[in-house]
């Protein structure tokens, strides 16, 4: 007995962390150190960082575009006289600027602005070799080139799909962010609950030690001096001090594994998280909301749910742009231009023959067909069904939760129930226990029944706090499923 004794003290100054080494830390303060410090929240920030990049990119993706050119050329040529060849040279600046832009609806247009100046060195007369310097020329020209597609692009499936895809990512992963954050709470909320249990049976289990301990002394005494006890008394509370030291043992042990579980959440290593202490305040018991109100908020507001919704908005949009994408290409092409061309001589005037510049058009009709099964083709079905797959997980997942919410709902009236019924257990224990104490005193009673008693008292103590503990994380799984557990605790987080 006394190397047991031996044996669980040091067990104690070895596991257990000593009281002035303590670090307690209330749910609030353990939830923000959390998401302070997770990996997961960092990985679900940079996504959504990500994501708000993608819508940036597509909606730059249209953006009109202005390109400039400039250039200079010097060419030369022969050319055949009645008495010889000569040599015939041009020499010119050009500059050309062009915007373009695609509209909601498909349409491409181009606007062009193009100017020159030009010289040449040519003969003029075939029956010489006589070189005549001719410019500057100056010609200057604008031009409108439109593209509108008739069947695939046409319309915002095509020019808008890719845009409503990046805002269906991006609110996705708001929500997944959302729900990193709810997650995460409910870790942690569990984990300092779990932790608080654990170090209340351990008080439990200290008190019922102690008081094994002097019960077995005040025998051994009365057996000694007395002689009033039998000696198969002292042995059972010999047994139970034996047995409460193997169940203070082992709640030492569960102290420090929810400890150091805990801080693994808070971003603390083992060693560190051996002296976190919960310090929870207690959670007074409520009336859940009906069934029907909790599936509609589960529907409504639950950010996993709200993920997936995003999933299916992104998926109904790849599927609207590959079916645009199978479709025959058949655009209507026209481009219209004015040009000028002048000297020197007209320079100030610009009179050209007409009085106007001159004016060409095109107009004509592309088609594009695939000769056979085309990839765009096999695309869309893969949208289609990529589709069809994101509204059965929603559907999937949304039974799920809601079904969940009743089940925590029922748990949490049971708990509450359990509260109350443990808490009454609790006092009618520990005055059979007084009882049993006193008439063993009396000499009415026997050790065994005590020891009964006393044990009851003790599983009594710790249904209640169990009750507690269990009404506290199931009512944070429950405003977890609900939407309601990321705004208890998001604050700054974005």
């Amino acid at each position: 007995m006394r190397i047991a004794s031996i044996l669980a003290l040091l067990g104690a100054l070895v596991v257990a962390p000593s009281a002035t080494s303590a670090q307690a830390i209330t749910e609030r303060e353990a939830v923000s150190r959390a998401l302070d410090a997770s990996p997961r929240l960092r990985a679900a920030q940079a996504d959504l960082a990500g994501s708000r990049a993608s819508v940036r990119a597509a909606e730059g993706a249209r953006t009109p575009t202005l390109a400039l050119t400039a250039q200079g050329h010097h060419t030369e040529g022969m050319a055949a006289a009645a008495n010889g060849l000569t040599r015939q040279q041009q020499d010119g600046i050009s500059s050309e600027a062009t915007v373009a832009m695609t509209t909601d609806l498909g349409t491409t247009i181009e606007l062009g602005v193009a100017t020159g100046v030009a010289w040449r060195s040519t003969n003029l007369d075939p029956s010489r070799t006589t070189i005549f310097r001719i410019g500057p020329t100056y010609s200057g020209q604008v031009t409108v080139g439109v593209r509108q597609p008739l069947l695939r692009g046409a319309g915002d499936d095509a020019t808008l799909g890719t845009q409503r895809q990046a805002e269906a990512s991006r609110t996705a992963a708001e929500r997944t962010l959302d729900q990193a954050i709810s997650q995460l709470a409910l870790d942690v909320v569990t984990a300092h609950r779990e932790l608080w249990y654990a170090e209340q049976s351990l008080a439990v289990s200290d008190d019922a030690l102690a008081l094994a301990r002097r019960q077995h002394e005040e025998a051994e005494l009365r057996l000694r001096e007395l002689g009033t006890v039998s000696r198969t008394e002292v042995l059972r509370y010999a047994s139970q001090v034996a047995s409460a030291e193997r169940a203070r043992a082992m709640a030492l042990t569960t102290v420090e594994t929810r400890a150091i579980e805990l801080g693994r959440l808070l971003g603390m290593g083992p060693a560190e998280a051996r002296v976190l202490r919960a310090d929870a305040a207690a959670l007074d018991p409520v009336e859940p909301s009906a069934l029907a109100i909790l599936a509609d908020a589960a529907r409504a507001s639950s950010s996993e749910l709200l993920a997936l919704e995003a999933d299916i908005a992104a998926a109904r949009e790849r599927e609207r742009t590959a079916r645009d994408a199978d479709q025959p290409r058949v655009d209507l092409v026209t481009q219209l231009a004015a040009g000028l061309l002048f000297n020197d001589e007209t320079l100030g005037t610009l009179q050209l023959p007409g009085d106007r510049p001159a004016f060409s058009g095109t107009l004509g009709l592309e088609v594009e067909l695939p000769l056979g099964s085309s990839q765009a083709g096999a695309e869309r079905e893969v949208a289609s069904a990529q589709h069809e797959a994101a509204l059965a997980r929603y559907e999937d997942r949304a039974q799920e939760i809601v079904g969940r919410a009743a089940s925590l709902r029922a748990t949490l009236v049971a708990a509450a129930e359990r509260i109350a019924l443990s808490v009454e257990a609790e006092r009618a224990a520990r005055e059979l226990a007084e009882a049993e104490r006193e008439r063993l005193r009396l000499g009415t009673g026997t050790a065994l029944e005590v020891l009964q008693a006393q044990q009851s008292e003790r599983d009594a103590t710790l249904e209640r706090l169990r009750a507690q503990a269990d009404y506290a994380e199931a009512e944070a799984e429950l405003a977890h499923i609900t939407g309601a557990l990321a705004g208890r605790y998001a604050g700054g987080v974005s």
